[in-house]
């Protein structure tokens, strides 16, 4: 398995319908170029069983992208309901291709599955329990680390670093979330969000994403005014590097 470069987007759900964050993040992909390659159905061969024994079985399907998209959309709502003991993996994850750029002495070294597959941008939901908001639809795309930010020349590890941006300021546009992060592989999880609200906060993943549903939580930091702003969107959402 690859090193991995690690996005996640919070979303509340009573901010829009399930099938409209699912909608509207696909939507967000494409905008910003990602083409859609095919999906994989991940089920438990015993869910009977303890969690820790249970074992996960991955499927290839070929569905087009608005039954992926249905799909996405009824396992959150299993997840939020009835399932919800139950579930611990997403049930489905959509692959698409995105344009990243290799040098020409990096592709030599690789085959032709390898650079198709260091292109891929996976997507999967999933439901956590939210310290602000009760509980948040996570929105978790992974790109590869490894030859998209690794390999040959700085410039080039730059511009898919500036695309990565791209993409996700695109599904920031259109589903507007409350928080996000990227990071690399060497800290693949995020440590600012649960201080959010406390004095001594700061940016502690590569970047982070504050939107307007946190406003009241993060106006003592002044962000509007940070140093390490990147950008303001046009939903209010703001893009902090650390």
């Amino acid at each position: 398995m690859p090193p991995y470069y690690w996005i996640q987007l919070y979303k509340v759900p009573t901010d829009l319908t399930i099938k409209s964050i699912v909608q509207g993040t696909l939507d967000g992909l494409a905008n910003a170029g990602c083409d859609y390659q095919f999906s994989y159905i991940t089920k438990i061969e015993d869910d009977s069983l303890p969690e820790e024994n249970q074992r996960p079985i991955r499927t290839n399907v070929e569905i087009n992208i608005s039954e992926a998209i249905d799909y996405a959309a009824k396992d959150l709502e299993a997840w939020r309901t009835t399932e919800k003991a139950k579930k611990w993996l997403p049930g489905i994850t959509i692959i698409f291709e995105f344009d990243f750029q290799f040098d020409k002495e990096v592709i030599k070294e690789m085959n032709l599955r390898k650079v198709k597959e260091a292109r891929q941008v996976k997507l999967d939901f999933w439901i956590e329990k939210d310290k602000f908001f009760e509980e948040k639809i996570v929105i978790n795309l992974d790109t590869w680390e490894e030859y998209v930010l690794m390999y040959g020349q700085e410039k080039t590890h730059n511009h898919n670093k500036r695309q990565i941006l791209k993409i996700v300021e695109s599904v920031c546009n259109q589903i507007n979330p409350h928080y996000g992060w990227l990071d690399s592989e060497g800290n693949s999880c995020d440590s600012s969000y649960e201080s959010i609200d406390t004095n001594n906060w700061k940016v502690r993943s590569e970047f982070v994403i504050v939107g307007t549903q946190l406003i009241d939580k993060v106006s003592k930091h002044n962000l509007k005014e940070a140093a390490n702003l990147i950008c303001t969107l046009e939903n209010g959402c703001m893009i902090l590097q650390s």
